[in-house]
């Protein structure tokens, strides 16, 4: 049986929304971590207050990131995840993308469902197998052909 990593919030943001931490999961998927920050905000991309709002901060979901969420007991904004280095190559940021807002009552309904998965094909789409460890690699984890660490130990490239 798989064991919860304890960094996951997946029960802490089904909570919020009152819903049972398995029908967050099955609707949204497992393993929710906070979105490293802070970054600087563009509202005009990201209406909903950006990284470091005030109001609540922004999940990532998936391994590598597929989902980003951002929840309040009223709803919650969904975003595909788009990943960026700022400083270099030390800090990885994630920025929401392609935003939608879901009111907690239309949670569990068939156009949830859709919107997840059309939100998930898109992001997974721009995904890649390392031409070594075969592992789905995110455009921001990638040098061409192979992810960052393989990059590393068979390509001898240094970060």
């Amino acid at each position: 049986m798989k064991e919860i990593d304890e960094a996951d919030r997946t029960a802490e943001l089904a909570g919020i929304l009152g819903l049972p931490a398995s029908t967050f999961a099955r609707t949204f998927g497992a393993e929710w971590h906070a979105a490293p920050g802070p970054a600087p905000h563009d509202f005009d991309s990201d209406p909903s207050g950006g990284l470091e709002a005030d109001v609540t901060p922004w999940f990532l979901g998936g391994s590598p990131p597929q989902l980003m969420a951002r929840v309040f007991d009223h709803g919650l904004f969904l975003a595909t995840p788009e990943g960026s280095w700022v400083g270099g190559t030390h800090t990885l940021v994630y920025w929401p993308a392609e935003q939608r807002y879901l009111a907690a009552d239309e949670l569990g309904t068939p156009m949830v469902e859709q919107l997840v998965r059309d939100l998930l094909r898109r992001r997974r789409s721009t995904f890649r197998y390392c031409r070594y460890c075969r592992r789905p690699t995110p455009p921001e984890l990638r040098l061409e052909d192979s992810c960052m660490e393989c990059a590393v130990v068979w390509e001898g490239v240094v970060f």
